[in-house]
Parts: C-alpha cells; sequence; structure tokens
C-alpha cells in the first residue's frame, strides 16, 4: 500500500504545509488613516499558478530515457500549490483526485496517480504535478473545514475568517476535462452567513434603537439588529477591539459615535451612518498594547492608558 493510498476520504485541517505609524487622520473619511498599506503582493496571477513545487503545467513531461537526469525542467517559473498554509486535503472521487484548500482561498485539485507515480531526477527532491482544476473561494477566505451537501451538489465550507459558504461539487469529468482549468470556473459565492471569527472583547448599545455595536479579538467591528437577528454592516481594522464606548449621551443623545480601542495602541471615533461605519478621526499615541480608554463627561478630554505604563490625555474640540 503507498502512502497516498493509506489516506481516505477526510480533512486533514490545521497543519502547515508550506511553512503602522500614525498619520495626520483626515475627519469624515471612510478609508481608516491607520490601515496597514503593507502590499504583499507578487505580481504572479493567482488563476496562473499551475504546479505543485515542480514542472510547470503547460511543459511537456520528458521521459526518463530522453532526459534521464531531468536536465530540461524549468525551475524558474515553479510555484508552490497555494500561497500559505495548506488547511485541508481531502481525497474525493473514489480516491482517484486529491482536493487541496489553502490559506490563499484557493481550492485545487490534483490527479492522484501523479502523486503515486512520482519521482524525482536523481539531483533534488522537487517532482512537479500538474494543477486540473483550480476554484478561488473569495478574498480573505481560509478554510478551515468542509463537508458535503445532503444534496450532494455542493462542498459546504467553514471559513476560519469567520463565514460559512458553499462550493460546487464538480465531477471526475468536469475536472479533468482538458481547457476547463479555470475558465469554467464561477465567480466566488456571498457567505451563508458571516460571524466573529474568535472571542467578542466589547459591545454597546444604541440608547435610542434596537442596535448593538460589536467589538471582536479578529479586528471587525459591526453593527447587529438584535430583535431582526441580523448583522447590517460591519468594519475589519488589523488589531483585536478591546474596548467600545459611545459619547456621553448629553453630546450624542442620537447614539452614533463610537468611540474604539484597539490592542496595537490605536484609537478611533466610528459615526454609524447609514450603509457603514465612517472614521471620523482615528490616532495612535501608544506603542504598546493598549488597555483602556475614557472621555470626560464634558467631552473636553480623552484619556489612554498602555500595558506598559504610559497613560497620555488629550484635548478634544
Amino acid at each position: 500500500m503507498s502512502g497516498i493510498d493509506a489516506l481516505n476520504e477526510q480533512n486533514f485541517a490545521g497543519t502547515p504545509m508550506n511553512a503602522g505609524v500614525a498619520t495626520t487622520p483626515t475627519a469624515g473619511s471612510d478609508q481608516d488613516p491607520l490601515a496597514n498599506t503593507q502590499n504583499s503582493a507578487t505580481g504572479e496571477t493567482p488563476s496562473k499558478r499551475n504546479s505543485i513545487l515542480g514542472r510547470p503545467a503547460n511543459l511537456p513531461h520528458a521521459t526518463q530515457e530522453e532526459d534521464p537526469q531531468g536536465l530540461n525542467d524549468d525551475r524558474t517559473n515553479l510555484v508552490s500549490c497555494h500561497e500559505g498554509n495548506v488547511e485541508i486535503v481531502m481525497l474525493i472521487e473514489d480516491n482517484k483526485l486529491l482536493m487541496t484548500i489553502g490559506d490563499d482561498g484557493f481550492v485545487r485539485y490534483w490527479d492522484v496517480s501523479e502523486l503515486d507515480t512520482a519521482e524525482n531526477n536523481g539531483i533534488d527532491l522537487v517532482v512537479g504535478i500538474r494543477c486540473l482544476k483550480e476554484l478561488q473561494l473569495g478574498e480573505g477566505v481560509k478554510g478551515m473545514a468542509v463537508t458535503m451537501s445532503k444534496c450532494k451538489t455542493h462542498w459546504v465550507l467553514l471559513d476560519s475568517a469567520g463565514s460559512i459558504r458553499t462550493f460546487p461539487r464538480w465531477s471526475y469529468t468536469q475536472i479533468t476535462s482538458p481547457g476547463t482549468e479555470v475558465s469554467d470556473s464561477p465567480d466566488p459565492s456571498e457567505p451563508l452567513c458571516t460571524f466573529f471569527s474568535n472571542g467578542i472583547s466589547s459591545s454597546v448599545q444604541s440608547p435610542v434603537d434596537h442596535t448593538i455595536v460589536a467589538g471582536g479579538e479578529d479586528g471587525t467591528v459591526r453593527l447587529y439588529d438584535y430583535l431582526q437577528k441580523t448583522e447590517l454592516y460591519r468594519v475589519d481594522f488589523d488589531a483585536a477591539v478591546i474596548q467600545l464606548q459611545h459619547y456621553p449621551f448629553s453630546f450624542d443623545p442620537s447614539g452614533v459615535f463610537v468611540l474604539a480601542a484597539f490592542k496595537n495602541g490605536c484609537v478611533r471615533l466610528l459615526k454609524k451612518c447609514r450603509d457603514g461605519f465612517q472614521i471620523m478621526w482615528a490616532y495612535r499615541p501608544h506603542e504598546a498594547r493598549l488597555i483602556g480608554v475614557a472621555v470626560d463627561v464634558a467631552l473636553s478630554q480623552m484619556y489612554t492608558v498602555a500595558a506598559d505604563g504610559t497613560a497620555f490625555y488629550f484635548k478634544l474640540e
């Protein structure tokens, strides 16, 4: 029995296989002045990536007699099967195909027979195989677990970034047919539901309606209608929320302004609008973890305290 035959149809989740400075805020802007602007893009189009650590799929495979040492391998275009960790590995279609789902939001399919018969060239351990088909699940999606739907026409995916979504279950013929690697992949589907991907760290209830603003350890701030049990909208930040509070009622009787403090030392004033949060201002007084923020009843001063023992106060205008 080969190593690949020893796998059965199940998931293997969570096993890695690949291995700000404050700026001047702009009042009333939808853009976060403290957002991390680091660009991690490689310039590579994800849909072009078509091999596992080996020969690109568009190059012919030389036989051992034609190229006994693998000297014709073009390794300048080799790419990993996924960018980041591979979280789900599953045998499907009577163990003929391997489905992988990674932190890059892609589902990719591989021929098991190529894995079973793969041999290196005697120089190194890199052996290239073709990616038969791929599907992009959505921006920021990170697969955690997957199961078959009852109708057996779709897969149901648990996204560790905080959603449940489906993607189509393709047949063996649909996956292996030539010329369908990416062209017939549908657009990323909308999630069935979204939720905090970690704990809820703070929440405040509106003084005038049936809504709650909640902040989480995943860096999201969300507005919920608790009577309708629905999320109205959300905004994502790059650090955990540690505290939310309304402005004093005497200055903001409508309860539209929410002061949000974050673990990375940032403080932001958010305004609840009809279709989303608006960032009124943002400051980062601390480099250390922020542990508390408060404003006085006259709304003239704001105080912040960090884990390194530093404290600041600001005059509010």
